[in-house]
């Protein structure tokens, strides 16, 4: 009767803890599938939607649309990209490389933002170009209207003296003005594919001289002086800060080199006679 009931009650016992270890696994396998659902969530909004679609068709235009890329076929590419990598460190894996299969993911997250950076860094380097190139296009337009050419007769001189990135969009809106256009839109378009200020303004001031009737020579005049007064104050910020740069870098290189020279030896022949 004893040796039953002990049996008995070692079953039970057995039987509970059976259930209770089946509950705990159930409880870590629906959170490990949890956390999966989450990691693939996230590993599908960064591959799908890193940049939303209006600002990656602004961006690649201010990029110059490298390639002749449009929104599709850049995103196509992006894919192509991550499935590289992931095929990579999958290879990598499976030639015996250091790490373990959760590095593929992680590889996929890091893949996934680097073609927007490059493209935003193309888009900034562009734009740069454009704003160098600027000066030189407002002044060959001065020198031609003061020879007595008009406005659209102009465009075509400037647009090919100048070149570069500047000058394809010019080239580009002067195919669109040939195609019925007119010239404010044209000369708008280009300012929204750069998002450039400074062109903008010079947009708004062609298109409102245009529209009043005003002599274009003096509005030209006028935003040639405005640019090279931006031209000397991006110069004078620049000479500004020159000063604190000058001083972090004597700071962190000259100091260090004049206190071992000149403070240490004195310090260890202190240290090393006492008083």
């Amino acid at each position: 009767m004893h040796v039953a009931a002990a049996v008995g009650t070692a079953v039970l016992v057995t039987l509970m803890l059976l259930r209770l270890a089946w509950n705990e696994w159930c409880v870590l396998e629906r959170m490990v599938v949890a956390k999966r659902e989450r990691l693939a969530g996230l590993i599908i909004r960064r591959l799908h939607n890193v940049i939303p679609q209006g600002n990656l068709e602004s961006l690649l235009l201010r990029a110059g649309k490298p390639g002749g890329l449009n929104v599709r076929s850049w995103q196509l590419l992006r894919l192509a990209i991550i499935a590289t990598m992931m095929f990579l460190t999958c290879l990598w894996l499976a030639f015996g490389g250091k790490g373990n299969w959760t590095i593929v993911p992680l590889s996929m997250l890091v893949a996934a933002p680097l073609p927007e950076l490059w493209l935003m860094y193309q888009a900034q380097r562009r734009g740069g170009q454009i704003r160098t190139e600027f000066p030189f296009f407002i002044d060959l337009l001065v020198i031609c209207v003061s020879a007595g050419m008009s406005l659209l007769e102009a465009l075509p001189v400037a647009a090919r003296r100048t070149g570069g990135a500047l000058g394809s969009e010019l080239e580009r809106a002067l195919a669109e003005m040939a195609a019925g256009r007119s010239c404010s839109t044209a000369l708008y378009g280009i300012a929204d594919r750069t998002g450039l200020p400074e062109l903008r303004s010079f947009c708004w001031a062609v298109s409102l001289s245009l529209r009043a009737g005003a002599p274009i020579g003096d509005v030209l005049v006028q935003q040639a002086q405005q640019q090279r007064h931006r031209e000397r104050e991006s110069y004078e910020r620049l000479a500004g800060s020159l000063s604190l740069k000058l001083t972090v870098c004597s700071l962190c290189f000259f100091f260090p080199a004049i206190f071992v020279l000149t403070v240490l030896p004195n310090i260890l022949s202190f240290l090393g006679k006492g008083y």
